[in-house]
């Protein structure tokens, strides 16, 4: 028999847009240091795209929004894997003129942790992930990066009805 667990963030709507994946760029510049990742996205609702960029500080990541003028806007350390070196991905979700969801994935080895954050109010604030009832409970940012079966995702079925942040498996049982 097989099993779906899913778990949806249902406050995003059309077109999720997708940052392609790189390691965060270190304070101390090399020849062979790949780009960071960065997104360009309406996050606060204000029609103008923020850019978001994600760099590596003491074997954490810092996630940096800054304006179109380049105003650094707010920043945040987002969960990582322990050990550093982390590559980065971004994924965003419309939530319509309320601006949009950020989803920030960060792996080294064969870990990975995920995160939803939203830009309110001039800061970046997480928005827990829970499982769906009984018991309600918040899901672990950080697990298995190969073979745990996990999708993640921004679904919308149609433009004119809101995304949702999936994240399911399905395993036998």
């Amino acid at each position: 028999m097989l099993t779906a667990l899913t778990f949806v963030l249902a406050l995003a709507a059309p077109m999720p847009q997708t940052a392609s994946t790189a390691s965060p760029t270190s304070k101390t510049p090399t020849a062979s240091a790949p780009p960071a990742a960065t997104l360009s996205v309406d996050l606060d609702g204000d029609g103008a795209a923020e850019s978001v960029t994600a760099a590596a500080h003491r074997r954490k990541v810092r996630v940096e929004i800054r304006s179109a003028a380049g105003t650094l806007v707010a920043e945040a350390e987002v969960p990582t894997p322990p050990g550093g070196d982390a590559s980065v991905a971004f994924t965003a979700g419309s939530i319509g003129s309320a601006g949009s969801l950020l989803e920030v994935a960060a792996a080294s080895g064969a870990q990975e942790c995920r995160s939803v954050w939203r830009l309110h109010e001039g800061a970046l604030r997480r928005i827990p992930l829970v499982s769906p009832g009984p018991p309600e409970r918040v899901e672990p940012d950080c697990g298995a990066r190969d073979g745990s079966g996990w999708v993640y995702g921004w679904d919308q079925p149609s433009p004119d009805v809101p995304a949702a942040y999936r994240r399911e498996r399905t395993r036998e049982t």
